[in-house]
């Protein structure tokens, strides 16, 4: 891929359409609660990514619970001023 196909591919994914900022929680067996949030392209993936190697260790998988998409462009790096990522907080 290259030129204006390659620029358009890019723009694309990594548009502020195209990524979420997501919450998740996993369960102990004893009904302690993890409450975690990440962030990603796909809701489900971004979660399911964050979940394999994941700190809080004797928890069940990850479960997402709320996903916002951005609202504005450049993803991660612009999230302190996108009232999308603030929701997840």
């Amino acid at each position: 891929m290259a030129g204006t196909a390659a620029a358009v591919y890019i723009a694309y994914n990594n548009s502020h359409n195209n990524f979420y900022y997501v919450t998740y929680t996993k369960t102990d067996g004893k009904g302690n609660v993890y409450f975690g949030r990440t962030s990603g392209r796909d809701p489900y993936s971004a979660v399911s990514n964050r979940d394999r190697n994941h700190h809080m260790t004797g928890y069940g998988p990850a479960v997402l619970s709320t996903a916002a998409r951005a609202t504005l462009p450049g993803g991660y790096s612009s999230r302190l001023a996108d009232p999308s990522y603030w929701y997840t907080r």
